[in-house]
C-alpha cells in the first residue's frame, strides 16, 4: 500500500509535468535548412536538408522535402523574400504548409515560413 503522503507527492508531480508540458512541447518545432530554390514562371519551389513527415495525398514521393507557392500574390511576394532571406543568411526555417497541392502538382502548398534568427 501507497503512503498518503507519497501519493500527494506523486500527484504534485503528475499536476506538474501535465501543466508545464505544452510549453515543452511549443519549443520542439523542427527547424530545416533551405536546400534548393527553384523558379518556374511564378511558383517558387522550396527544397530542404532533412524530410517533413505527413504530406497531402496528391504529393508525390519525391515531395517528402518540398514545398511550392505561387508568386502572383503579394502574399507569395513575401514568402519569396523570407526564403530567400533564409536561404543567403543560412537560417534554420520552420514551414507552414497547407496540406494540398493548390499551387503545384504533386508538391505541398506553403502558407507561411517562420525563419529563426540565430
Amino acid at each position: 500500500m501507497i503512503a498518503t503522503g507519497k501519493l500527494n507527492l506523486m500527484a504534485v508531480a503528475i499536476l506538474i509535468c501535465t501543466l508545464f508540458a505544452p510549453l515543452s512541447w511549443a519549443t520542439n518545432a523542427t527547424h530545416y535548412f533551405i536546400k534548393d530554390i527553384q523558379v518556374e514562371r511564378s511558383f517558387v519551389i522550396v527544397s530542404f536538408y532533412g524530410y517533413k513527415y505527413g504530406r497531402p495525398a496528391c504529393g508525390g514521393n519525391e515531395s517528402g522535402n518540398k514545398y511550392a507557392f505561387n508568386t502572383n500574390t503579394l502574399a507569395g511576394q513575401n514568402l519569396y523574400l523570407s526564403v530567400l532571406n533564409a536561404a543567403t543568411n543560412k537560417l534554420p526555417v520552420e514551414f507552414i504548409g497547407t496540406m494540398d497541392c493548390r499551387d503545384y502538382p504533386t508538391v505541398e502548398s506553403m502558407t507561411g515560413i517562420k525563419v529563426k534568427q540565430g
